[in-house]
């Protein structure tokens, strides 16, 4: 991953993303529902969103918490190449000062547009760090939760029957009681 990156090079994992949600998420809403009487499921329902919709919020502004604090802490260790004794940092800030003279700068606008452009590129670099740590983390998260898969029980749906045998039976009899 780098700076020159598309967003077509993304289009397979989000590709594969949507199918993982959809592979979760019906299971676990069956697994949750599966035991809940009839009269509740309204509210159970519910309430299964609203936890649903809350953690994943509480999610994603701790995984945007860790995007600025790990920005700022990659924006600092590379920041120490940033010295007045690092020649290659010297010639990189002379070229693009001469550049910005070539287009009609003045000595002193150069050089500050060219430390700003240094430190623009530097922001960048540092984002792209974060994110990068960002995505372990999240893989590490899900590779931690892998194994409580296996530790559901099976959920019986209301006639007996495994969940997803006994769904069209259910919904038969729902509708019957709709109906009368």
């Amino acid at each position: 991953m780098n700076l020159a990156i598309s967003e077509w090079s993304f289009i397979w994992a989000i590709i594969i993303g949507g199918f993982g949600s959809g592979c979760i998420f019906v299971p676990l809403s069956t697994t949750t529902m599966a035991g809940i009487p009839n009269e509740e499921i309204g509210n159970a329902s519910g309430l299964n969103n609203l936890m649903r919709n809350l953690w994943g919020s509480i999610g994603i502004s701790v995984l945007n918490t860790i995007v600025a604090r790990h920005q700022q802490l990659h924006r600092n260790e590379m920041s120490r190449a940033f010295s007045g004794a690092n020649p290659t940092l010297q010639a990189q800030l002379q070229g693009m000062k001469e550049f910005l003279m070539a287009q009609g700068a003045s000595a002193t606008t150069a050089l500050h547009q060219a430390y700003g452009l240094l430190n623009g590129e530097l922001t960048q670099q540092a984002r792209l760090w974060a994110y990068v740590d960002d995505f372990r983390y999240i893989a590490l998260g899900c590779f931690a939760c892998f194994p409580v898969v296996f530790l559901l029980k099976k959920a019986v749906g209301r006639d007996g029957v495994s969940a997803g045998h006994g769904v069209p039976q259910v919904s038969v009899r729902y509708a019957r009681e709709r109906s009368s």
